[in-house]
């Protein structure tokens, strides 16, 4: 018979932990961040309180700085630059390609060629795909704007969450090796397989940051850098849709750079059509490999099809924070079966 005391505890300690839900539900995205924050910037904080000698509070001040630096810069400079191209095509998209010759050729010929099978009797015309491709891009446009301006519209949520994700990496970057600690004694499962878990979440929030967001910000980088070397404007506009696409497993960039190729064929511009898929196909790819294999720890390696479903799975059921979310629970699932057949499966057992 189980004790009154244990069950009085248990119907406390299960009441308090729903009540903290409660309160912190609201916070859990900004809460998982500032966790991904101190992780990724562990070991620059280490450097500069073990290697310099620099006060643990010193050392989370520049770390934070340094840090802030690095990622918020260039996403001010990509946001401003983003609205100012978004309004302008927003605003003037007239997409006229009635006078390419090389188009209406081109209709002329994919209208022949239905037209030859038995039965259909259809002609594409230029108006179609003119309206065809207003009526993608415009709600497209209209949504990236919308988005990054219901961001900063509700300003007392936005403060609010600054203020705790400062709160958090401050209070807890100095101090991120006696968390672990204090989870550890928490558990019990024993140090080793803690230890599993604890490494494999941190090695798959790295691999997904380094490995998807770093990866795929240096190949937007390089692909927009391509584009407007080949005459093509709008560098922002591409470079957001090229590291959105880049973090699409096994598909990436293609999307967007094959589509705009192809449409330069198309209008004769044979010579960027070229340099575009070269770029895409032969350099893109090495950077891609050559980061991978540098950033990314074997040991957190899902397969394609987890990955891709952890991913598209995790945004549906987190939200925005799912990218991050969904890859974690997916590696702790794989994780817990593997500990499975190790330690409690009967064939072991036995």
């Amino acid at each position: 018979m189980i004790p009154q005391k244990q069950i009085f505890f248990s119907i406390i300690f299960v009441g308090l932990g729903y009540a903290v839900y409660r309160i912190l539900a609201n916070f859990f995205p900004v809460i998982i961040i500032s966790l991904t924050f101190i992780i990724l910037a562990q070991p620059l904080f280490n450097f500069f309180h073990r290697k310099l000698k620099l006060s643990p509070i010193i050392a989370t001040k520049i770390t934070f700085a340094i840090s802030l630096l690095i990622l918020f810069i260039p996403l001010i400079f990509v946001v401003n630059s983003l609205l100012h191209e978004g309004t302008i095509l927003l605003n003037g998209l007239d997409l006229d390609i009635t006078n390419q010759a090389s188009v209406l050729k081109f209709i002329s010929n994919v209208n022949t060629f239905i037209n030859r099978i038995p039965g259909i009797h259809y002609n594409l015309s230029i108006d179609q795909i003119q309206s065809t491709l207003e009526s993608i891009a415009r709600p497209l446009i209209s949504y990236i704007l919308n988005s990054i301006i219901n961001i900063g519209s509700s300003s007392i949520v936005f403060i609010t969450n600054i203020l705790i994700f400062v709160v958090i990496v401050f209070s807890s970057l100095p101090i991120f090796p006696e968390i672990l600690t204090y989870l550890k004694k928490l558990s019990p499962l024993g140090d080793t397989l803690d230890t599993l878990y604890i490494k494999r979440t941190i090695s798959m929030i790295n691999a997904v940051v380094k490995g998807n967001l770093l990866i795929s910000l240096i190949i937007a980088l390089f692909g927009s850098f391509t584009f407007t070397l080949v005459g093509i404007p709008y560098f922002a506009t591409l470079f957001i849709l090229m590291f959105f696409s880049g973090l699409i497993p096994m598909i990436g960039t293609t999307i967007i750079t094959t589509p705009i190729a192809i449409w330069l064929l198309l209008t004769g511009n044979t010579y960027s059509a070229l340099v575009i898929l070269f770029v895409q196909i032969i350099v893109m790819n090495v950077i891609y490999n050559v980061l991978q294999s540098v950033l990314v720890s074997r040991e957190t390696s899902l397969h394609p099809a987890l990955l891709i479903i952890s991913l598209i799975g995790g945004i549906g059921a987190f939200g925005w924070i799912g990218f991050i979310l969904g890859p974690v629970v997916m590696i702790l699932f794989v994780t817990t079966l593997e500990i499975y057949l190790k330690y409690y499966h009967p064939h072991h057992t036995q």
